[in-house]
């Protein structure tokens, strides 16, 4: 069972989001040691259990979700399941999308082109330009923190605590930073995994490790668990976008320019993608894979003419979203890539990914949920009112109303 423990009040809630940024803050007084051979290793293990401290103490206030959130008196159907969660892609720079991008996505359309079941979800919107207060709604239907930066005292575990409650054996690997002011929320929620390995010793302005170094840990952990859900953290399009991909890579190889490097980096998740699927497609097991990216990121140089990492305009809210299934998940539940299938055009938020994996675990999608706007790539986006009127999200209202008054300028709550 999933502990509960004492409901925290509004006020602790907040406390505990800014203690985030007390963890960022440097340990001991010293200004030259902590970058200074031998010391550097030591103080970056003190400063580490500094943060860790924090995601912990945020953790204890986590709650049990709502029973119709979980996978109670179901036995999965799903043998494998991956979660890739993008970062700062626009799905305007994604020639899947937008024809008339660059060839930034080839391998993910030959996959569809030799009909494969991929599907996607192509409006699909971000809820927040933020990382931080966009993932946990990616995760659980009550979030540490909702999309417009709001602590939520009705907090609980999330997908990866599910799952590990239903027998699966749960991983969290990430190309991104474990603790700090901008990561410590999301680490929060990788530490209800079993297994966590956070596989970049860089931050966002370095040259870090790129997102294929997640794969040799989802190998391994598929080769030892008959049963398992992996989450991978991608670095994705993030900023500076010529350290997201290998030297000579993408359709403008050794550019320097902004806007040629931002489609390289999405050309770089097409590759590290169409890997993933292709290891879950050799695997033979009953598979699924959902992708989705956190928020966007204006392409630079193109109709807003906005610079690098830009994040006012609609590219910032329009973002990608895709699942896949193996050809055994497809033909032992033809209902639920039917249903993918079928609402590839409809409109959602990046907060249908909890339960799609929950669809998607369950093998169908029928089970009642406890909130009638909670959203689901196999499902219908458009929910009923009390009257029993069709509507879609107030989000997506408000999205494009926002749109139609000046695309270049967007700023949501």
């Amino acid at each position: 069972m999933l502990a509960t423990t004492p409901q925290p009040s509004r006020s602790d809630s907040a406390n505990l989001l800014h203690s985030f940024s007390h963890a960022d803050q440097r340990v001991g007084n010293s200004l030259y040691l902590p970058e200074a051979f031998p010391y550097e290793l030591p103080w970056a293990v003190a400063q580490y259990w500094q943060g860790r401290r924090v995601v912990d103490a945020v953790r204890a206030h986590l709650q049990a979700p709502d029973p119709g959130y979980t996978l109670a008196g179901t036995l999965p159907q799903a043998e494998v399941v991956v979660l890739v969660l993008g970062e700062s892609s626009t799905r305007n720079a994604w020639h899947w999308f937008s024809p008339q991008a660059p060839a930034t996505t080839p391998l993910l359309e030959a996959r569809i082109a030799r009909g494969e079941h991929l599907f996607g979800f192509a409006r699909t919107l971000a809820q927040t330009t933020s990382t931080r207060q966009s993932v946990p709604s990616i995760l659980t239907a009550q979030p540490l923190v909702w999309p417009d930066g709001t602590p939520n005292p009705q907090a609980t575990h999330s997908i990866v605590s599910v799952a590990t409650q239903a027998g699966y054996a749960t991983a969290w690997f990430s190309n991104q930073a474990a603790v700090g002011k901008h990561d410590g929320i999301i680490a929060s929620y990788a530490q209800e995994a079993a297994a966590t390995a956070f596989l970049n010793p860089s931050g966002f302005a370095d040259q870090g490790s790129l997102d294929e170094v997640l794969l040799p840990a989802l190998r391994r952990h598929l080769a030892n668990n008959a049963r398992a859900l992996v989450v991978l953290h991608t670095m994705g399009s993030h900023f500076n976008y010529q350290h997201r991909y290998p030297s000579g890579f993408g359709p403008y190889p050794h550019s320097s320019n902004a806007r040629e490097a931002y489609f390289n980096s999405v050309a770089y998740t097409d590759k590290v993608l169409d890997q993933i699927i292709a290891t879950l497609a050799g695997d033979g097991r009953r598979a699924a894979l959902v992708y989705a990216a956190d928020h966007g990121e204006t392409v630079p140089g193109g109709a807003c003419k906005a610079d690098s990492a830009n994040r006012n305009t609609r590219d910032a809210y329009e973002v990608p979203a895709l699942v896949w299934l193996s050809s055994s998940y497809a033909q032992a539940h033809p209902a639920i890539a039917e249903g993918l299938r079928a609402h590839q055009d409809h409109p959602y938020t990046v907060a249908a990914v909890h339960q799609t994996l929950l669809d998607l675990m369950r093998g169908d999608t029928q089970a009642p949920v406890p909130d009638a706007a909670t959203q689901s790539f196999a499902r219908p986006s458009r929910h009923r009112d009390a009257n029993g009127r069709e509507q879609a999200s107030a989000w997506t209202e408000k999205f494009e109303k926002a749109a139609a008054k000046n695309p270049c300028f967007m700023m949501l709550k």
